[in-house]
């Protein structure tokens, strides 16, 4: 086995020594990422196109976020942003099995949304946004029938962001729904349903606008909503016989919402 010589250790040394040196000079010249965290409340709107009785829900949802962005001056950077929200908004519809006899109560939601973007920015004009979002959220409607949906969505929009000369944020798009899915359980009659259905894919746009206050906050108001197709008919059985066909309706949701953004 040969060692290297004390030349070839020394010119070793100096090489790992300058690596060093152009890497914490390389950390040092990056910028460090935008981080922000907010909370906010919305005014929800769910309808499923049902007859005789359209089912409606409606109310307050609160949610809280927090969010991450490269600073980047301009061109290709990145972003993320995570949400959790709940609320109980009044449910004024129809019953499960007897879509003719009216029911009103309230329906407990329980969600969290994760997005990352990609994005482009063109310097003081605005980031063009390409993100890819999926949500889950469990809709209970009474002790016996409870929802879970699962959905992908692509966002293609644009945002102007807050600057020293500027203060207004606003930005909007259009939402397209890429896939869904829904697994509801339902008693009745001693019997517990377990289904799998798969709402159709609908798009919708979305907006919103506001104003950095003070240099570390931003309040927003925002309207974004989702559209479900009918999903597939599933048959449900007893004693091998059917008792009736369930199916997701198409549903349009509505949120109307205001946050406080905090920034550093």
């Amino acid at each position: 086995m040969r060692y290297p010589s004390d030349t070839h250790r020394s010119t070793g040394a100096r090489r790992f020594a300058t690596l060093l040196v152009i890497a914490a000079a390389l950390a040092g010249s990056t910028a460090h990422a935008q981080w922000s965290i907010e909370a906010g409340v919305e005014q929800f709107d769910w309808r499923e196109h049902t007859t005789p009785i359209v089912v409606h829900e409606h109310g307050p949802r609160y949610f809280g976020a927090v969010g991450y962005m490269l600073p980047t001056e301009r061109g290709a950077l990145f972003a993320y942003r995570g949400t959790v929200y709940g609320g109980n908004p009044d449910y004024n519809g129809s019953f499960q099995f007897d879509d003719t006899k009216a029911a009103s109560g309230a329906s407990t939601y329980l969600g969290t949304t994760q997005r990352a973007e990609a994005r482009w920015r063109w310097p003081a004009i605005a980031d063009g946004v390409l993100g890819l979002e999926y949500e889950t959220w469990k809709r209970q409607l009474s002790t016996t029938q409870e929802e879970t949906y699962r959905t992908v969505s692509l966002r293609v929009g644009a945002e102007h962001l807050a600057s020293a000369t500027n203060r207004i944020v606003a930005g909007g798009g259009m939402r397209l729904l890429l896939d869904a899915s829904e697994d509801a359980s339902i008693e009745a009659v001693g019997l517990t349903y377990l289904l799998a259905l798969r709402p159709g894919r609908g798009s919708n746009p979305y907006l919103y606008a506001g104003a950095r206050i003070v240099p570390h906050l931003t309040v927003l108001g925002s309207w974004d909503g989702m559209n479900l197709g009918q999903s597939n008919q599933v048959v449900l059985l007893k004693r091998g016989k059917p008792r009736a066909v369930v199916s997701q309706p198409s549903t349009d949701i509505m949120t109307l919402g205001v946050r406080l953004v905090y920034g550093w």
